[in-house]
């Protein structure tokens, strides 16, 4: 029997609030053990299907009572450490083997997932910025929502599998949520080590509630994410680190008996400033001088932007505003003013007042 959603709708206050129907079911039953693979089916019509449904694919794997750990990848399209990883995970996992529950959503923004693009093609929406979403939304925010009061709640602890996209190339990391309730950033943090990735980050995203992450972890679930390379394609050792890491939470949760070594004590980096991120000023071709994980100065040149309409002016220099570690780099070379060249990390989270 699948599950019709949803009777409360959790807001950002975390307050429970009266919701709407919704067009939303999912169609296999998440109280029944054993491996299950169905979809959740929003309710969509376009031009071309007037009675259709949106499909995201969701697995099931359960064994019993015990801890509830939700997975998703694919939150954003153009990422794809992750959606690989979930689905050699729902493949590979005896029930047998665990206790408790693992549920999957390997491609979780699915019109994004097909489209290999960052935002949803239907709405335009950067999903990771559609939470806690709304029941009657675009199809971005009815997805949001569909996670934050029907799935979240089913769980205790939260995997979000991010990397740099089309558009960066970030060093491969676990990524520590930072909560209001330092108790909550402590588990938070303590997950993430135990993620097993060389490089833990406190990402703070400047403060941004409309996140999946920063809605698990303000609903009360331990929360880790993850940076996986990224640039567009798919990297070996970040989807090997990506894979162990899972195994490892699965430990870490108690739902898996052991895990699998990785770093015994990483390197823990902050990007909690708004002086991290460098921003393109002017339009041109950027070219980098520094690489990912290098330690930079301030004021050290982190890139050149190269005007081939004026070939007699010399190339704008971007300089580090922060002394620290390059974390992330723009892949492709052709820049705009406001795109994200670069991202500089600084040592330790607890000058940065996060720990």
């Amino acid at each position: 029997m699948g599950i019709a959603f949803a009777d409360q709708e959790k807001l950002t206050t975390g307050a429970p609030a009266a919701a709407p129907a919704s067009g939303v079911f999912i169609d296999i039953d998440l109280d029944t053990d054993g491996r299950q693979a169905g979809h959740v089916r929003i309710a969509h019509s376009p031009h071309h299907d007037a009675w259709g449904a949106e499909m995201i694919p969701i697995v099931s794997i359960r064994n019993g009572a015990g801890p509830t750990i939700l997975i998703e990848a694919g939150n954003h399209g153009d990422e794809y450490e992750g959606q690989i990883a979930l689905a050699n995970l729902a493949r590979t996992t005896d029930p047998r083997s665990i206790r408790g529950q693992i549920i999957l959503l390997p491609a979780v923004n699915a019109p994004a997932v097909r489209a290999a693009q960052r935002c949803s093609p239907v709405d335009g929406l950067n999903f990771n910025r559609a939470f806690p979403g709304h029941p009657l939304g675009t199809l971005s925010q009815q997805i949001a929502h569909c996670l934050s009061a029907t799935l979240m709640p089913r769980a205790q602890y939260f995997l979000d599998l991010h990397s740099g996209g089309s558009s960066l190339s970030i060093l491969p990391s676990a990524i520590v949520e930072t909560a209001r309730d330092p108790a909550a950033t402590a588990a938070n943090f303590r997950a993430a080590c135990a993620f097993g990735a060389d490089t833990v980050v406190f990402v703070n995203n400047l403060g941004e509630p409309r996140t999946a992450t920063a809605t698990a972890s303000r609903l009360g679930l331990v929360t880790v994410g993850t940076e996986l390379r990224g640039g567009g394609g798919v990297d070996n050792a970040a989807l090997a680190m990506c894979e162990r890491g899972i195994r490892n939470i699965l430990a870490h949760a108690g739902i898996a008996a052991t895990g699998q070594a990785g770093a015994s004590a990483p390197r823990v980096l902050s990007v909690a400033e708004a002086g991290a991120y460098h921003l393109a000023p002017k339009t041109g071709v950027l070219q980098h001088l520094v690489g990912l994980g290098q330690p930079v100065a301030r004021d050290e040149p982190l890139a050149l932007i190269h005007d081939p309409f004026a070939p007699f002016e010399p190339p704008l220099e971007l300089r580090s505003q922060l002394s620290g570690v390059v974390f992330a780099l723009r892949h492709p070379a052709g820049v705009a003013p406001g795109n994200c060249c670069a991202v500089i990390a600084t040592e330790g989270a607890e000058t940065a007042g996060l720990l």
